[in-house]
């Protein structure tokens, strides 16, 4: 557990202390009975410096506590949190290679595209990147997101961001250039006190996905793993979401499409949010129908939710500035999903996209923003999400 504390300051008593009776020193003459020991002027001034000290730090921590949360996508799972000076990072895929690359050869990073990401949404004081699974639409940009932070520039702080993932996360980032004390093992449950956010993990089931596909990517990362690899060698058996809470908003980032995984004879439901990022890969495949609206019906109840932005349905070989398309048969069917989505959607939820690279601001204390989708069009059209304003009360 990851908790940046301040410094306990030492009591400081500032009474007068008591007369000390006079005394004579060898020679007759009256000594000075009001002498303190030479260290205690130190101690003072130590102790002065330890209570006042910590006072600005506390703001600035209140300031980051208060500060609106501003959440840009990045297509995937990908997700930026800023709150003030401080960023976490859900899954860091900013590389996209294209399907050529991706089938045929082998990925890795595109530092250049990475550095330019970073700087066009002016991160600061990036905390942690926060990876779902290690498969390569997870986990490909990780270690160098943050061996990025190891170096101030321009605006970037030197942070020593963490890369916060399970068993397998972990040895693929620690083979490319993540130290082990930056690369914490995730378990069911665990929590993270990252700045202003508080994220706890649940593990879950991955979901439904293309049988070959599922048969190739399941199973442990081979330690040593070398970027570039081809997207086959990045193998996983665990996957989990995050809760991420900020000042008084609770954010899920749920990025594949299962349930919790069991405890015992019985499946937790997943936790209470305000705002839902919902994954949706592969629920538009022919055949799983079914499932989608038992996975869709049970979110809603669990969560409490009152929006959900689906998430992990696009055609993540393209570029970003292309624009997002619908995954491909046999991989997905997106607009069957929608269609699902829509004809399940319980009364007073919404459904809404926030289109890449285009910050939502929502308050991080009061009430829970209203969000709704705009001109409350069919899922079909990909409606953005607004934040509608609250309402005045006449005087």
């Amino acid at each position: 557990m990851v908790r940046f504390a301040e410094p306990a300051s030492p009591a400081f008593d500032p009474s007068p202390r008591a007369a000390v009776p006079a005394r004579h020193n060898g020679d007759g003459a009256l000594a000075r009975t009001d002498q303190q020991p030479a260290w205690r002027p130190i101690l003072l001034l130590a102790s002065l410096i330890a209570l006042l000290g910590p006072a600005p730090l506390a703001t600035a921590q209140g300031a980051q506590d208060t500060a609106p949360l501003i959440i840009t996508y990045y297509g995937v799972s990908t997700l930026l949190l800023s709150a003030g000076e401080d960023q976490i990072l859900v899954d860091g895929f900013f590389t996209r290679p294209d399907l050529r690359q991706t089938i045929l050869g082998a990925v890795g990073p595109d530092q250049r595209l990475i550095e330019r990401r970073l700087d066009d949404a002016k991160v600061t004081r990036l905390r942690a990147v926060l990876v779902a699974h290690a498969h390569h639409d997870h986990s490909l940009d990780a270690a160098a997101i943050a061996r990025l932070t190891e170096t101030p520039k321009g605006p970037r702080l030197k942070s020593d961001a963490l890369v916060i993932g399970d068993a397998s996360t972990a040895r693929l980032v620690r083979a490319n250039g993540v130290p082990e004390a930056r690369s914490p093992i995730l378990q069911d449950g665990s929590v993270f006190r990252l700045g202003p956010f508080t994220v706890t993990a649940y593990k879950v089931d991955h979901g439904p996905g293309w049988p070959p596909l599922r048969w190739l990517l399941t199973g442990d990362m081979r330690a040593g793993r070398k970027l570039p690899a081809w997207f086959g060698q990045l193998k996983d058996r665990e996957n989990y979401s995050f809760l991420i809470t900020h000042g008084e908003r609770r954010i899920l980032v749920h990025p594949s499409t299962g349930r919790r995984m069991p405890v015992g004879d019985r499946t937790p439901p997943l936790p209470q949010a305000e705002l839902v990022f919902l994954g949706v890969g592969g629920l538009g495949r022919k055949g799983e129908a079914v499932y989608a609206r038992e996975y869709w019906t049970s979110a809603q109840a669990e969560t409490g939710a009152r929006a959900f932005v689906p998430i992990h349905w696009d055609r993540f070989t393209d570029p970003l500035e292309a624009g997002l398309r619908d995954s491909p048969p046999p991989l997905d069917k997106p607009s069957r999903t929608f269609a699902i989505l829509q004809a399940n959607q319980a009364p007073g939820v919404v459904v809404c996209f926030l289109p890449p690279l285009s910050p939502l601001t929502i308050p991080s204390s009061g009430p829970a923003p209203a969000i709704a989708a705009r001109g409350g069009e069919a899922l079909s059209a990909r409606p953005p999400c607004v934040i509608v304003p609250p309402v005045s009360s006449p005087s």
